[in-house]
């Protein structure tokens, strides 16, 4: 019997850090919002987290990006996956690389497990300030 899986959260950093000689985990620059002064802006690489756990499924996991003033896709990331343990929890590390933001606005982050919705969150862009 298939179970989707539950998700903690989809956290935004610059970049995802492991050690493996003592196992240590480090989520580097932690950001909630992006700000460009030139438009459309490129982003520089960085990581959407998460863990997802108590799952029983497979298939197709897929991470988008989308404007939400258009509903345009400006990035997404697909994975295969697989787990028929609810007992376990899986670290999952998104690297979004050429992620084109076409204007400032509210961006929806959305992480699906075969077009069913697992988790969410907002991202705004914003414009930079320009000094005189």
């Amino acid at each position: 019997m298939s179970k989707l899986p539950k998700v903690a959260g989809l956290i935004l950093c610059k970049r995802m850090e492991m050690n493996p000689a003592n196992v240590d985990l480090s989520l580097i620059g932690l950001f909630h919002a992006l700000s460009f002064s030139a438009w459309p802006a490129l982003a520089p690489p960085f990581t959407v987290y998460t863990e997802v756990y108590d799952a029983r499924a497979e298939g197709i996991m897929r991470l988008a990006i989308v404007c939400l003033e258009t509903e345009e896709e400006v990035y997404w990331h697909t994975k295969w996956f697989a787990s028929s343990d609810r007992r376990l929890t899986y670290r999952m590390e998104w690297r979004v690389t050429q992620c084109r933001f076409p204007a400032p606005g509210r961006y929806l982050l959305s992480l699906r497990l075969d077009r069913k919705e697992l988790s969410r969150r907002y991202l705004e862009v914003t414009a930079k300030e320009r000094r005189p």
